[in-house]
C-alpha cells in the first residue's frame, strides 16, 4: 500500500488488531528487514510497518531533511493513518527518531522500544582519509573537486559505507550523523524499554547504559550473543522482551 506524505510516496504494510504498533528499520534497511518480527507482532497488534523515505519502495526525502523531518514525516504518517498515539518500536536510525518523537510529541508515542538506537554521536575520522586528504589539498582545484574527490574514496576504501551506498541520501546523511540526542533523552517520560546487542560495533553497549541512566524508569535489557542487527536475527527472543514489557506497563 501507499500514502502520499510531505510529498513522498511512502510504501507500507498494516495488518492485525489492537493498540497500534509502529516498527521502524535503521538507516539502509527496509521494511523487509522487519519482517518475521512484524509477523509476531501483528499477532497481537494494529501492526503498520513502512519504508522510510529514501529506502525500499518509498521515494526520495529533501535533501535538507535531518531527524527532525524525518520525525515529522513519521507522525504525519501516522496522522494519515487515522493513529494518534503508538507502541514505537525502532532500531538504530529509526531508535533515532523514536527518542526524538517520543521528547518532542509525547502524545504520539505511547510507549518507546528501541534498539541500538543510535543517539550519541562522536567525532571520528580515518586516519587514511586524513592522510589522503592532506596531499590532495596541494592538488590545483582540489576545492572545485572536493565532492567528487570524498565520493570516489568511499568507493574506493569504504564500498560498505552507508554514504557509499546510497549517495542520493549524502546530504541527509551527514546531517543525520552530526545530531547529537543525548540532551533530549531526559525528556522522554513514556515507558521505555531499551534493546543492545552486546557484540554491537557500531553503537556501543556504552551508550545503551547511558540512555538507560538518561530516561528515567526506563528498562534495559542486553543480548549476549548479538551485535547490532538484534532484533533481525533475533526477532522471537526480541518480541518476548516487547511482549513482557507492555503487558507489565498497562
Amino acid at each position: 500500500m501507499y500514502l502520499e506524505i510531505e510529498g513522498v510516496s511512502t510504501h507500507y504494510q498494516r495488518q492485525g488488531k489492537g493498540a497500534p504498533f509502529l516498527l521502524v528499520h535503521g538507516w539502509g534497511g527496509s521494511m523487509d528487514s522487519f519482517e518475521a518480527l512484524y509477523q509476531q507482532v501483528s499477532r497481537q497488534f494494529d501492526s503498520i510497518i513502512l519504508d522510510l523515505p529514501g529506502f525500499g519502495q518509498s521515494g526520495q526525502p529533501g535533501p535538507h531533511w535531518g531527524i527532525p523531518e524525518y520525525a515529522h514525516f513519521l507522525k504525519q504518517f501516522l496522522t494519515a493513518c487515522g493513529v494518534e498515539k503508538v507502541i514505537f518500536f525502532g532500531h538504530s536510525f529509526g531508535g533515532s527518531l523514536g527518542l526524538y518523537l517520543a521528547a518532542h510529541s509525547p502524545v504520539t508515542v505511547d510507549k518507546l522500544i528501541v534498539a541500538g538506537a543510535s543517539f550519541k554521536r562522536r567525532k571520528t575520522t580515518s586516519p587514511a582519509f586524513l592522510t589522503v586528504k592532506k596531499i590532495l589539498t596541494k592538488v590545483p582545484f582540489y576545492t572545485l573537486l572536493r565532492r567528487t574527490f570524498l565520493m570516489t574514496f568511499y568507493r574506493l576504501f569504504f564500498l560498505q559505507s552507508d554514504i557509499s551506498k546510497f549517495p542520493k541520501l549524502e546530504a541527509n546523511f551527514r546531517q543525520i550523523v552530526s545530531f547529537d540526542l543525548s540532551a533530549y533523552l531526559p525528556r522522554i517520560k513514556q515507558p521505555t524499554l531499551i534493546l543492545w546487542g552486546k557484540k554491537d560495533i557500531y553503537t556501543p553497549q556504552e551508550d545503551a547504559h547511558e540512555a538507560k541512566k538518561l530516561i528515567k524508569g526506563a528498562r534495559l535489557k542486553i543480548f549476549a550473543d548479538c551485535g547490532h542487527n538484534l532484533p533481525l536475527v533475533k526477532p522471537d527472543l526480541v518480541y518476548r522482551e516487547i511482549a513482557d514489557f507492555i503487558k507489565s506497563n498497562k
